[in-house]
């Protein structure tokens, strides 16, 4: 009968060492893979073009909300038509940089890319929708047609609301950690709670500099000219274009 032999104390320990270094080595390795991988998918979503388009948004989000002084219904309503444009235009180029960048190398990664370009796509159809019902709004009647823009601010303060979570989720957990490391991508992204502009104030006045809660709305004194809520959701159309002030005196801006 043969007797195994004894293997030396200092040999199992230096085997034992040498199987966890390839282990771990093994773990780093697939780690290193991993991000590697998300670092491609993020510099595919992440591009030049998509960051200009998000770009172009935030300032198409902050001049729907400005007030200008004489500007007439119909200027205002291509304004904002176009303001709207350049919002459904951000929504469908980040729909597609996600679309072809494939799926993401994370658990669920083939769904979590489904549902993102989704979102992103119904969001473009709610900005659409919005230019085509501002679009259709008569100028001929300035009461009718600030009637008209001021139904349609629930609307655009909901789609700038559904679209900035949007972009929110996005950028939370690997994904976000992935594409906060492109150079310029997290500094495109609008805040999330909300449109950084200030609603417009009194009519033919500046934009207010700071927006009030987007929760806490207020409607406007009787007294005060239509189309002048102080507390309008921040990125909403002013109710009612502005009338043109005397040549010789500037109009009053709202008391902050």
């Amino acid at each position: 009968m043969s007797v195994a032999p004894k293997i030396p104390a200092n040999l199992a320990v230096a085997a034992a060492c040498a199987a966890v270094l390839a282990l771990t080595a093994g773990c780093s390795d697939d780690g290193d893979g991993k991000n590697k991988s998300l670092a491609g998918w993020a510099a595919k979503v992440c591009t030049a073009d998509v960051t200009a388009k998000i770009d172009e948004s935030k300032t198409a989000l902050a001049d729907i909300s400005v007030v200008l002084p004489g500007e007439k219904p119909d200027a205002l309503r291509t304004r904002l038509a176009e303001d709207v444009s350049r919002l459904a235009a951000a929504n469908t180029a980040l729909a597609d940089a996600l679309g072809r960048a494939g799926d993401p190398d994370v658990d669920g990664g083939k769904e979590q890319r489904a549902a993102l370009v989704s979102e992103q796509l119904a969001i473009a159809t709610g900005w659409h929708t919005v230019k085509t019902q501002l679009e259709a709004l008569p100028t001929a009647d300035q009461k009718a047609f600030a009637d008209g823009l001021r139904a349609l601010q629930p609307s655009i303060a909901g789609t700038v609301t559904t679209s900035n979570a949007a972009l929110e989720k996005l950028h939370t957990g690997e994904l976000g950690k992935a594409l906060a490391a492109v150079s310029g991508c997290v500094a495109s992204l609008p805040a999330a709670g909300g449109a950084s502009s200030a609603p417009g104030t009194a009519s033919g006045s500046a934009p207010a500099t700071t927006a009030p809660p987007a929760s806490a709305p207020a409607s406007p004194p009787a007294s005060e000219p239509a189309g002048s809520p102080a507390a309008t959701p921040a990125g909403t159309p002013a109710a009612t274009p502005p009338a043109t002030p005397p040549a010789t005196t500037p109009a009053p801006t709202a008391a902050s």
